[in-house]
C-alpha cells in the first residue's frame, strides 16, 4: 500500500488513491450519515437557554461579589475555600469531561482523510500546543523587568534579607501612575517561613490583609515592577483560563441544543450543575483580580454565562441538518476539547495549585486542621465534576 507525504504525517491511501476508512463490505457512509431527528420540543429547548444563563450567572457573579467583600475575615476565609473548590472543579473538568470527549472524537470511525491514522494522539498534540502557547503568552506578559536581570543604573538594593511587597491596592495605584506611600508596603523577613504554623486561619488571613508594619520602607522600583508583572500575569492567566472554559461551554451548549426529548431533561440538569460549579470557580479567580475595577472584572465575568446559551441557540438553529458524525463537526469538537484540556491542565498545575498551595507562604502558616479542610474542599470540587460526568 503506497504512502503519500502530508505536512505532519504520512497518510495511507487505498489503491485508487482515495483516503478514508476502509470498507468491509458494509456501507461506512450509511453508518456516518445523519439520523432522523426524534421528538423535539422547541419550547423546552428555548427555555433551557434562560435556565442555563441564570444558573451560570448565579455561579460566577455570586463568588465575584464575595471577592468584593474580602476585607471581612469570614468572607476572606470563605473566598479561599471557594477558590480551592474551584481549582478542583477546573482539574475535574479537564480530566473527566474534556479529555474523554476529545479521545472519543478523534477515535470516531467516521474520521477520514488521514486524520484516523494519527487518531487519538491528536488529543495530546493539540493539548500540548495549547499549553505551550499559554506559557509563551504568560512569559510575554511578565516582560523583562528587574526580576530578569535589569538593574536600575547601578542602584542595587539588597533584597536578600528583606523583601518589599505591594498589596493589591498599592499595586493598583502604582499601575495607575499614582504615588505609593511607604505605608502601603509589607515587609516580609526571611525568617517568616519559620513562624508558628499553628496560627489560626483567621489570624493568618487577617494579617495578610494588613498593609502596614512596624518598620515600613518605601517601595523600590524592583518591588513596583514585580507587582506590575505579577498582576499582568495573573490577569492573562485568568483570561486564557476563561477562554478554555468558554470553548468547552460552547460545545456542551451545542450538544444540548440538538438533544432530543428522551435525553434532554437529564442532560439539562447535569449541565446546570456543571455550569454552576465552573462559574463558582471562575468567579472566585476573577474576584481575586483586585487590581482591576469592579466594572472590568464584571466585563470579564459576563462572557462565561452567555457562552453555553449561545451554543444552545446554534444547536437549535442547525438541529434539522445536524449530523454528529460529520467529519467537520467531529474535528471541531475534538480540537476545541483538546485545546481546552491543555489550557486548563497548564493553569491548574502551574498557576492555580502552585500559587494557592505549593508556593503560598500564607497556606503554610495555616493550622493543620484548616490545611486538611482546604485539601478536602479541593478534592470535593474534583469529585463534584466526576459525579456530573456520569450524565454530561
Amino acid at each position: 500500500m503506497p504512502f503519500v507525504p502530508a505536512p505532519f504525517f504520512l497518510f495511507p491511501r487505498d489503491a485508487a488513491g482515495q483516503s478514508g476508512p476502509v470498507s468491509d463490505g458494509n456501507s461506512t457512509t450509511d453508518g456516518c450519515a445523519a439520523t432522523e431527528l426524534g421528538d423535539y420540543n422547541l419550547n423546552y429547548h428555548i427555555g433551557s437557554i434562560f435556565i442555563v444563563l441564570a444558573v451560570s450567572s448565579c455561579g460566577i457573579f455570586g463568588t465575584l461579589m464575595l471577592g468584593n467583600a474580602r476585607r471581612m475575615t469570614s468572607t476572606a476565609i470563605a473566598l479561599q475555600l471557594f477558590k480551592l473548590f474551584g481549582i478542583g472543579v477546573i482539574a475535574g473538568t479537564a480530566w473527566i469531561h474534556l479529555l474523554p470527549d476529545a479521545f472519543s472524537q478523534f477515535g470516531n470511525p467516521c474520521l477520514s482523510g488521514g486524520w484516523e491514522n494519527y487518531g487519538t494522539a491528536y488529543v495530546g498534540l493539540f493539548g500540548l500546543i495549547a499549553a505551550f502557547i499559554t506559557q509563551i503568552l504568560e512569559t510575554s506578559a511578565m516582560g523583562h523587568g528587574p526580576e530578569f536581570g535589569d538593574h536600575d543604573h547601578g542602584h542595587k538594593e539588597d533584597l536578600t534579607s528583606v523583601d518589599t511587597k505591594l498589596p493589591p491596592t498599592a499595586a493598583s495605584a502604582a499601575q495607575q501612575g499614582q504615588t505609593v506611600s511607604a505605608d502601603d508596603c509589607v515587609v516580609v523577613h526571611p525568617d517568616a517561613e519559620a513562624a508558628d504554623s499553628n496560627l489560626t486561619v483567621a489570624t493568618v488571613i487577617r494579617n495578610s490583609m494588613v498593609a502596614t508594619t512596624s518598620a515600613p520602607v518605601p517601595p523600590s522600583k524592583t518591588a513596583i515592577d514585580a507587582a506590575h508583572s505579577h498582576a499582568s500575569r495573573r490577569h492573562l492567566s485568568t483570561t486564557v483560563l476563561e477562554a478554555g472554559i468558554i470553548f468547552h461551554s460552547l460545545v456542551i451548549g451545542l450538544t444540548l441544543g440538538v438533544t432530543t426529548d428522551d435525553a434532554f431533561s437529564g442532560l439539562l440538569a447535569a449541565i446546570c450543575f456543571h455550569q454552576l460549579f465552573e462559574g463558582m470557580a471562575l468567579g472566585a479567580l476573577i474576584g481575586d483580580l483586585q487590581e482591576k475595577t469592579l466594572a472590568a472584572r464584571a466585563g470579564l465575568a459576563v462572557l462565561y454565562p452567555i457562552s453555553t446559551p449561545i451554543g444552545i441557540v446554534i444547536g437549535i438553529a442547525v438541529r434539522n441538518s445536524f449530523n454528529e458524525n460529520a467529519q467537520s463537526l467531529i474535528l471541531l469538537q475534538g480540537i476545541l476539547d483538546s485545546l481546552s484540556a491543555g489550557i486548563l491542565m497548564y493553569n491548574t498545575y502551574t498557576e492555580l495549585m502552585s500559587v494557592e498551595i505549593v508556593h503560598n507562604p500564607q497556606f503554610r502558616h495555616y493550622s493543620k486542621h484548616f490545611k486538611v479542610l482546604c485539601y478536602l474542599v479541593l478534592y470535593s470540587g474534583a469529585a463534584a465534576m466526576a459525579v456530573v460526568g456520569i450524565w454530561a
